[in-house]
């Protein structure tokens, strides 16, 4: 997850890990927590939602098309 995500979300999806933090010690544990609770549905419902908010691959070509339209 990018910070991106979380701005889409309005919230924290998944945990971030930066600089010390990222350390495979850290993120096994977190991990292994989200996979034996039932965080991961929600984390899985939660991306879901942000790739639907996103629509469809090809937003930049899109964009483009309409730039090049209104020329």
């Amino acid at each position: 997850m990018c910070i991106r995500d979380s701005i889409i979300a309005g919230k924290a999806v998944v945990p971030e890990f930066i600089q010390k933090e990222a350390n495979g010690g850290q993120i096994a544990a977190e991990a292994l927590d989200i996979l034996k609770s039932d965080r991961y549905k929600q984390i899985k419902y939660e991306l879901s939602a942000i790739s639907a908010k996103l629509g469809n691959p090809g937003a930049a070509a899109r964009a483009a098309k309409i730039a090049h339209a209104m020329l």
